[in-house]
């Protein structure tokens, strides 16, 4: 039916309905997922198509599509900010861990702590980034932040102790 409906809402919603068939029922998620890129190029707002794909894409460990998956929601205004945060650690998680681009994950991380600047997930995803680039001025700079937030005794004496290395050794600072 859906080639005969010039209604594009309806149309969306039998292309999905088809693609859940494949998904679910037939368990056949390689042909449920150009049924949802369909959906998607009709409504590229159309959540319950780019979750779907988000599956699919996360079950075949297809990492680039994944984040293109994340970036497709993040585009959405309706999600939610805590939603928001989630997408955007998980696209920096995916950028560098799986896709080998720092800058992506450090441009992600930045956003989630704009959205959350107490976020220690965060924090820490950065100062791992910047430590392996050795920018020392940025992990001295979220070492600080961390200690503002961080609650854990253990914790704060490594990151005391981190901060201190950083200063005598990699920025000639005995001050």
């Amino acid at each position: 039916e859906e080639n005969y409906t010039k209604d594009t809402a309806r149309k969306t919603v039998l292309l999905f309905l088809r693609g859940k068939i494949y998904e679910e029922e037939l368990k056949v998620s390689a042909q449920a997922a150009p049924l949802y890129v369909q959906v998607l190029t009709l409504n590229p707002n159309y959540l319950p198509a780019i979750k779907s794909l988000q599956k699919i894409y996360r079950e075949e460990n297809r990492a680039g599509a994944l984040a293109e998956s994340y970036l497709a929601e993040l585009a959405v205004a309706e999600i939610s900010p805590k939603r928001r945060i989630a997408l955007h650690i998980a696209c920096a998680e995916l950028f560098e861990r799986n896709l080998n681009k720092k800058e992506w994950a450090i441009t992600h991380y930045h956003q989630s702590l704009k959205l959350d600047s107490n976020n220690l997930v965060v924090v820490r995803g950065l100062q791992n980034l910047y430590r392996e680039e050795k920018n020392y001025s940025e992990l001295t700079r979220l070492a600080i932040i961390e200690l503002g937030i961080e609650k854990n005794t253990h914790r704060l004496f490594v990151v005391h102790k981190e901060l201190a290395e950083v200063y005598l050794v990699h920025l000639n600072d005995v001050s």
